[in-house]
């Protein structure tokens, strides 16, 4: 009898469900049904997550549109997501969903030669084949408890949400065979994926179902669009071409993007040991992805001569997102050259306010999944979630008025780093008798230079300052526009109790030489006068505005 794993029918993908102590596995069919009982999904990788977040959405938007803000009110306002409509889509294209169909499985190309196959959990290039986040000999493991320990076995369940996060967040990497020597990475592996959460998973689908109708999120042929399980490509070529760029055909086609084409073998029990893998599409570089990605947000970098290009906001290991927090909600804007645009997902939910189709006391969460890749290696994973008070969509005051509260911390940060800077320079050049101590740093050569920066890096108060904020950061940004004067009182607070303590923690570090006691003792003071300015009355006061 042949395999068959149907993801209509089978379990596979994890949610939490209200009253249930662990992560329950619902088909896919089960889950948009069953989405106002389902808190959130689940799976333990942020990766996994957002590609499934994708994979629904598309079903959602192929099946309801929505065409107009009216229609995106009725399904909200149903609670639930019409039943009868999506068994009558998902009857029509059911084999399409079977993830080991003879002819037609899954986000995959059954005409691949199983020649090419590469064992689970390694590669050509001994790198995880499915996900980033999969383990692989040189692909560590990052903030997971998974380890590497050479080919493995996928069960039919992970093999579909891999298979899904392939496709989604597809590496850049070596092709050695078919006639390819390398493929690129997916857009979304370059940026942040921003959705917006609810209070369930109902809320959290139709707060990112943005308008479908063919003008927006961006113009096509809404006839030619259509999502990766209805296309039918072409056969393949004896020796497939190396540039596989083609254009998008609409927001459908963008959601189920094929980056690779992939094709997993399973044995006889129906798991999955071994996998083909290549290059599959590249969207073309001419394309916006600006102006028609809808979850990622993007900032503007110029170059010389004048020209520039968008780039989506990204994670980094020692960046965490909601020092970007302004990036994601208000715009396009511009500082300066700085220009940044928020993902057009936020944007919807500032037209559900604006057009009345959204209470605008209700508070939803904004969270951010993704990875920080360089090249074919995989820095980390990460997901983040602050707080979102929608009143900070309906006007620009708000968001101001956070993003200097935010402009406060990076300030204190340069006292810090400063201070450290000259704690440092102070305990590595001991003074000498009649010299005047600060020419002395300032007089300092580069190698010393170079001994007063190693030891500044040792400190690791960077990582120590901004732990330290996380937490009322994302107070901050969500209590401002509710008790605006007392919030910043306290994130001011906050922000100097940092400064002061990743200081304290460096000294700390020298405690036992007489050199960093008298090195605090010389700086000290300078970093105090410092604070003192930054947070004096003239630099605390906010410009005249609307808001109490």
């Amino acid at each position: 009898m042949p395999l068959s794993f149907n993801l209509l029918e089978e379990p596979w993908i994890p949610c939490v469900v209200r009253g249930e102590p662990r992560a329950v596995e619902y088909s896919l069919r089960d889950v948009l049904v069953r989405a106002e009982e389902i808190l959130e999904l689940a799976d333990q990788s942020p990766l996994v997550t957002a590609a499934l977040y994708r994979l629904l959405l598309a079903v959602l938007h192929r099946v309801f549109g929505p065409p107009t803000v009216d229609a995106w009110v009725s399904i909200w306002e149903a609670r639930q997501f019409d039943a009868h409509a999506l068994d009558q889509y998902f009857s029509r294209w059911s084999d399409r969903f079977d993830l080991f169909h003879p002819e037609r499985p899954f986000y995959q190309r059954a005409d691949l030669d199983p020649n090419l196959a590469n064992p689970i959990g390694r590669t050509a290039a001994n790198t995880s084949p499915l996900g980033s986040d999969l383990p692989g000999a040189a692909n560590p493991p990052l903030f997971d408890h998974a380890t590497y320990a050479g080919p493995r076995l996928l069960t039919p369940a992970e093999a579909a949400r891999y298979v899904l996060v392939c496709q989604t967040f597809a590496m850049s990497g070596l092709v050695r065979k078919a006639g390819q020597t390398s493929a690129e990475g997916s857009h979304v592996l370059r940026g942040a994926v921003v959705l917006n959460l609810g209070r369930n998973l109902f809320e959290t689908l139709m707060l990112n179902l943005v308008r479908y109708d063919g003008t927006a999120p961006f113009e096509f042929d809404l006839a030619a669009d259509r999502p990766a399980w209805e296309d039918d490509p072409p056969p393949l070529q004896p020796d497939p071409p190396t540039n596989r760029t083609r254009p998008l055909r609409g927001y459908l086609d963008l959601l189920t993007w094929q980056a690779r084409l992939l094709l997993l073998l399973p044995d006889a029990s129906g798991n999955v040991p071994q996998l083909v893998r290549l290059e599959g599409w590249r969207i073309a570089k001419e394309e916006p992805l600006q102006a028609k990605e809808t979850m990622l947000a993007f900032k503007y970098l110029e170059r010389h001569g004048g020209q520039g290009s968008w780039v989506p906001l990204s994670f980094t290991p020692e960046r965490a997102l909601w020092r970007d927090a302004t990036a994601l909600l208000v715009g396009p804007r511009s500082e300066g050259k700085l220009q940044t645009q928020p993902p057009a997902v936020v944007r919807w939910v500032k037209t559900l306010v604006d057009r009345g189709g959204l209470s605008d006391d209700y508070l939803a969460t904004l969270a951010a999944f993704g990875i920080s890749a360089d090249r074919s290696k995989a820095d980390l994973w990460r997901r983040e979630a602050f707080p979102l008070p929608l009143a900070y969509l309906k006007g620009p005051e708000w968001v101001g008025r956070l993003q200097r509260n935010l402009a406060l911390s990076e300030s204190a940060h340069d006292c810090l780093r400063r201070a450290l800077w000259r704690f440092a320079s102070h305990a590595l050049a001991p003074p000498t008798d009649g010299q005047d101590k600060r020419k002395q740093v300032d007089k300092l050569g580069q190698a010393e230079r170079e001994r007063v920066d190693q030891l500044v890096k040792s400190f690791q108060s960077e990582r120590v300052y901004w732990s330290w904020l996380d937490v009322p950061a994302r107070v901050l940004i969500a209590s401002l526009p509710a008790r605006p004067h007392e919030a910043e009182a306290e994130w001011q607070e906050a922000v100097q109790e940092a400064a002061r303590q990743s200081f304290t923690a460096a000294v700390n570090a020298l405690a036992g030489d007489a050199t960093g006691l008298r090195a605090a003792a010389l700086t000290r003071p300078s970093f105090e006068g410092d604070l003192a300015r930054l947070f004096g009355p003239s630099n605390l006061t906010s410009p005249a505005s609307a808001i109490p």
